[in-house]
């Protein structure tokens, strides 16, 4: 997952890393999503300020930090399993 980190820090998009590490898009986002909930990777950075606010109401509404699918059923279609996944790791974070 620090090699994730490296690349993304250096400017690779989710894409290259996954090519560059033989791994899957949603795999690179996972290990990015980690990052967002360590602190290491700022959320801003990551998912867009309207989605990010749209996606956290859904997890206040709805209590759900951890299962991205009941989340993504409620949000428009070009809401990401990637974003929401970020968006739960930092929600956990910032409310420990």
């Amino acid at each position: 997952q620090n090699a994730t980190l490296s690349m993304y820090r250096d400017g690779l998009s989710i894409a290259e890393i996954a090519a560059r590490r033989n791994l899957s898009p949603i795999t690179i986002e996972g290990h990015l999503a980690a990052f967002v909930g360590t602190g290491d990777l700022d959320i801003n950075r990551m998912v867009p300020k309207d989605k990010l606010e749209k996606i956290l109401s859904v997890i206040k509404s709805t209590g759900q930090t951890y299962a991205a699918k009941p989340i993504k059923d409620l949000l428009p279609d070009d809401f990401s399993y990637g974003e929401i996944k970020m968006a739960q790791e930092y929600f956990k974070r910032v409310n420990g």
